[in-house]
């Protein structure tokens, strides 16, 4: 990794949910020593945080930085799933979902709403 940035930029959408448009701030954007980038959005899971990575109000936002980061600017983007333990705290072990599988796994999840 050549650097990062956290929370580098906003990105307009429309949230289908809350039926407005809004912004995302995704939380990092990710220069490697290839001069490629990854744009990363951050979910904690377990105690106190539920499971806000399947809620729908975040379905849009994780489309939103997919088009961006394909789209606009030739990047790839990425969940990071990190389990909760206490307030701060997170296990090391992280669960990284590519944005091709993130896709396929919106479409379940809608489903389930």
């Amino acid at each position: 990794m050549a650097g990062f940035i956290i929370e580098p930029f906003k990105i307009p959408y429309y949230n289908s949910y809350k039926r407005r448009r809004t912004t995302y701030t995704p939380d990092l954007l990710i220069e490697y020593k290839d001069g490629t980038e990854e744009l990363v959005e951050i979910k904690g899971i377990g105690k106190g945080w539920g499971n806000g990575v399947r809620h729908p109000d975040n379905f849009d936002k994780y489309r939103a930085g997919i088009k961006y980061a394909r789209n606009e600017n030739k990047i790839e983007y990425e969940l990071w799933v990190c389990e909760v333990i206490d307030d701060d705290i997170f296990k090391p072990q992280i669960q990284f979902i590519p944005a091709d599988n993130l896709m396929e796994l919106i479409d379940e999840w809608e489903n389930e709403y």
